[in-house]
C-alpha cells in the first residue's frame, strides 16, 4: 500500500520490475509532481497478471475528485494506460469520506487475497 508519495515511490518500484511486483494498493500517488521534481519521466509499468494466471489487475489505483493539485487528471490518463483498476473517489487527497473508505476497504481485500493466492501457488523457496 502505498499513499501519496509512497504511492509514486511504487509506481517506480513496479517500472523496475526487480524490486517489487505483488498486488499493490496506490492512494492518491503523487507521481506527476514526483516525476517532475526528479526531471524524468513518469515510469511505465504493467499492471495486470500473466493472462495464464487469470490476467486480473494486479495494481488498484485511487485518486479523488478534488485533489487536482497533488494529483491532475493528465496523470489518470497516463496510469490508466497500465491496466490497473482505476477508482475515482468523490473526496479529496486523504480520502475521508466514508464511501472512499469502504472503496479502498474492498480494494485492500482483492490485494491480500490475490497475495495469498500467490503465495500457494508460488511458495517462497
Amino acid at each position: 500500500v502505498g499513499f501519496s508519495w509512497g504511492g509514486g515511490l511504487a509506481c517506480w518500484l513496479l517500472a523496475e520490475h526487480t524490486s517489487w511486483h505483488g498486488p499493490t494498493l496506490l492512494l492518491a500517488p503523487t507521481l506527476q509532481l514526483m516525476a517532475s521534481a526528479a526531471r524524468r519521466a513518469i515510469p511505465t509499468f504493467q499492471a495486470c497478471a500473466d493472462p495464464s494466471e487469470g490476467g486480473l489487475p494486479l495494481v488498484h489505483i485511487f485518486h479523488a475528485t478534488d485533489d487536482e493539485c497533488f494529483c491532475p487528471r493528465s496523470q489518470h490518463r497516463d496510469l490508466t494506460t497500465t491496466g490497473a483498476a482505476m477508482h475515482t473517489c468523490d473526496d479529496v487527497h486523504v480520502f475521508a469520506d466514508a464511501r472512499s473508505e469502504l472503496a479502498i476497504l474492498r480494494a485492500f481485500t482483492s490485494c491480500v487475497d490475490e497475495a495469498r493466492r500467490r503465495k500457494r501457488i508460488f511458495p517462497r523457496v
